[in-house]
Parts: structure tokens; sequence; C-alpha cells
């Protein structure tokens, strides 16, 4: 079998299913449920790729004029660092905002700067992130020069980019982008 960019999404841990990934050894899996299960998963599959994920009641709104993205990123890493602290290394990345929706220039450049801070923190800690984490569609094509910052601080931190894209198996061409 060659190569294959399908993966797993995990918002909790139910019986079975880390020993299922554990035996598929897929790329890529994305949780949300920080179990110490995980750390004999990554133990069985080594090359998996796996990126953390906290669910947070507030995340910040890069629309936000009076959003401040440096405080914003130091909030957020605060949260995130103890539980990267307590997945070490079984986590190969953690993510930011989950599927930021960016109205304009303004709010891009909030957004590339709050990952772009993100990632500078969590690198002092010896964390790698993602930045992005866009949805469908989502940042609008000419927003994407103010997320540079952002992009040059992923490569400057050994992090990468994260997008959310959907419409697998279709490929839809209704779909603004695609899978």
């Amino acid at each position: 079998m060659g190569y294959s960019l399908l993966g797993a999404h995990v918002n909790m841990t139910v019986g079975g299913l880390s020993e299922t990934i554990a035996d598929w050894k897929p790329p890529l899996v994305v949780i949300l449920d920080h179990s110490d299960v995980w750390h004999s998963v990554k133990a069985a599959s080594p090359k998996t790729v796996f990126v953390g994920r906290i669910v947070r009641d507030d995340e910040p709104d890069f629309n936000n004029p009076a959003l401040n993205p440096i405080v914003a990123a130091r909030d957020h890493c605060s949260e995130v660092l103890p539980w990267a602290e307590r997945m070490g290394g079984t986590y190969t990345f953690w993510q930011g905002v989950n599927e930021p929706v960016v109205h304009s220039a303004e709010g891009m450049e909030r957004c590339a700067a709050f990952d772009a801070e993100r990632a500078r923190i969590m690198d002092n800690h010896g964390v790698r992130v993602v930045v992005g984490s866009f949805s469908v569609g989502n940042p609008h094509f000419p927003y994407w020069r103010e997320f540079l910052p952002a992009l040059e601080a992923a490569r400057q931190y050994n992090g990468a980019l994260a997008l959310h894209e959907y419409a697998w198996p279709t490929l839809d061409h209704e779909w603004p982008w695609y899978l």
C-alpha cells in the first residue's frame, strides 16, 4: 500500500480506539482527549504525527480590533503548556485556535501575530506548533500575505501549517477549496 494522508481526529478516547490506531499506524492523528494511553500508542506507532489541541471556550476573535494578539497568545500558551509537558514527546505539534475565520487583512495580521508569538513561546519550552488550522475556504486568498509572519515563525521554530479541508471523497467542485 502506498503512502496515505488518511488520519484520525480523536475527540475522546473510547474503548478499542487506541489499540486500533496503534495497529493502523496512520500518518496523522489529531487528539482532543489527552489520555496517558497515547504514550503507548506513540511507542507502537513512532512515525505517526500526533497533534494535540485544547478545546477552549473563549478563543480569540481576530476580527476584533481591540484584541491584543500577543496577550492572547500568552494566555493560550499558559493553558496549553501544562498539557504539553504532560504529553511530552508523544505529541509532535500543538494546535492553536481551531478553524479561525478572518474577515479582513487587519484580522489576519492579528491572527499571524498570535500564531507567531505562540510559536516563539512554545519553542522556548521545547514544544512545536502548527499555525493556521484554517477551515474550508478560509482565509480569503488576498489575506495570505498578512499571514507570512506566522509562516516564517513556523519555519523558524520547526512548526508546520495546518489546513482543515473537507470534501473527500467526492471533491465536490462546488466547495471553495478541496481536500
